[in-house]
C-alpha cells in the first residue's frame, strides 16, 4: 500500500462469524492490534492507525462480534 493513510477495509471470515476489520500500513510492518471498548467499534481507532502505520506499523482495528458490522 503505497498510501500508508489509505485504510483497507477487509472482512476476517470464521466459522460462526464474520468479523469487519480495517487495515493498513506495510504488509512487511510488525502486526499491530487495536481492539475497541464496550459501546464503540473500529472506527474508534482510525487516527492511530494511521500514526501507527507512518511509524511502520501493519495496523488493524476489528469490530468485536455485536458491535459495528460484525
Amino acid at each position: 500500500m503505497s498510501d500508508m493513510s489509505a485504510i483497507e477495509r477487509q472482512t476476517l471470515r470464521g466459522e460462526d462469524v464474520d468479523l469487519a476489520a480495517d487495515v493498513t500500513g506495510p504488509a512487511d510492518g510488525q502486526p499491530l492490534l487495536f481492539l475497541h471498548g464496550s459501546g464503540q467499534t473500529r472506527q474508534s481507532w482510525g487516527k492511530a492507525l494511521v500514526e501507527a502505520a507512518r511509524h511502520g506499523f501493519r495496523a488493524l482495528s476489528m469490530d468485536l462480534r455485536g458491535h459495528g458490522d460484525s
